[in-house]
C-alpha cells in the first residue's frame, strides 16, 4: 500500500496543533522562535540526509542489477561461443543454445521477482519450449528459483561438455 495514509495520520494532527498554537500564542506573547528554528534546521537536515541516502542506495541497486545482467550475458555468450562447429552436432548445439538462453532468461526474471516488492510481477521471458511440465512445476513450487535455475544451467553445461557440444579446453 501507499505511505500516504500513514503519513496523513501524523500530518493532520500536527497541522491542527500548529494552527491552534499559532492562533493562541501569537496574539500577545513575545515568543522566542529560537527553539522552533533549531527544530526546523535539524528536521530539514535529517530529511535531506535520508533522501540523499535513499537516492544513493537506489542508484547502487540499479547499477548492481545492470552488472549482474552483464555478467550473466557474458557467461552465456561465452558458452555459446565455445560450441562445437562440427556439422554433425548442429542439432544438439542448437538445442543447447536455445536451452541455455531460455534458462538465462528465466534466471534473470526469477531474480528480479525475488528482489522485487511485488512477488507476482510478470516479467517477459523467452518461451519455455523444451522444458517438461514436471520440471516447470518443480521450479514454480521452489522457494529459491534462481538457485534451481543456476543448478540447471550448470548441469546443462557439464552434460554438453561431456557430450562434445561444448569444445572448451579444461
Amino acid at each position: 500500500g501507499s505511505v500516504f495514509g500513514r503519513a496523513m495520520t501524523f500530518a493532520i494532527p500536527s497541522t491542527c496543533l500548529a494552527v491552534i498554537l499559532h492562533h493562541n500564542l501569537h496574539q500577545d506573547y513575545d515568543l522566542n522562535m529560537s527553539p522552533f528554528s533549531s527544530y526546523n534546521f535539524v528536521l530539514g537536515f535529517l530529511v535531506v540526509f535520508r533522501s540523499t541516502q535513499a537516492y544513493s542506495r537506489f542508484w547502487e541497486a540499479g547499477t548492481t542489477l545492470q552488472q549482474v545482467r552483464g555478467n550473466w550475458f557474458n557467461a552465456i555468450s561465452s558458452c555459446i561461443a565455445f560450441c562445437s562447429e562440427v556439422p554433425a552436432d548442429k542439432e544438439r548445439v542448437d538445442q543447447f543454445k536455445h536451452s541455455l538462453v531460455r534458462l538465462g532468461s528465466l534466471l534473470y526474471c526469477s531474480s528480479l521477482q525475488q528482489i522485487g516488492r511485488c512477488r507476482n510481477e510478470q516479467y517477459e521471458i523467452i518461451d519455455l519450449d523444451g522444458f517438461d511440465q514436471t520440471s516447470l512445476q518443480y521450479l514454480a513450487d521452489s522457494p529459491e528459483k534462481p538457485l534451481v535455475l543456476l543448478q540447471w544451467m550448470q548441469q546443462l553445461i557439464v552434460k554438453s561438455h561431456a557430450s562434445g557440444v561444448l569444445s572448451v579446453p579444461p
